[in-house]
């Protein structure tokens, strides 16, 4: 019987334990989603945090260097406008005047410096109206 309490003590124990773990690695991991908007509005509160910031790329503000390689462009919202760098290759599917998640740090200079774009691509399926 004596065995048995602690089989079930310690299956308990390591139950809580990996429950910590994969409780504390998920929260580490997840990253907010914030609009132009937002994140500018937020300000210093978020200087620093990894972040996702959606918006449109703005047209005639893409500048790209591929001696670097180092893009450098604008997104925006509705009311909003903010400068993004990112250093590595420019994605194939990246164009002006579409959604775009970019992921990364805010810093107190106004400038979001992304680690990672994800273009957003139109559903085929969304209505012409």
């Amino acid at each position: 019987m004596l065995r048995r309490k602690k089989y079930i003590i310690s299956g308990v124990a390591i139950c809580v334990a990996l429950s910590i773990l994969i409780f504390a690695g998920l929260n580490s991991c997840s990253v907010y989603y914030y609009t132009v908007s937002e994140i500018i509005e937020k300000g210093e509160a978020k200087y620093g945090e990894n972040v996702r910031v959606s918006g449109n790329v703005v047209e005639d503000s893409i500048d790209w260097d591929a001696q670097k390689p180092e893009l450098r462009f604008a997104i925006a919202d509705e009311s909003s406008s903010l400068p993004v760098i990112y250093i590595g290759t420019m994605p194939h599917t990246f164009e002006a005047n579409k959604e775009i998640v970019v992921e990364g740090e805010y810093n107190a200079d106004g400038v979001f410096h992304a680690d990672e774009l994800v273009m957003k691509c139109t559903s085929k399926y969304e209505s012409e109206d």
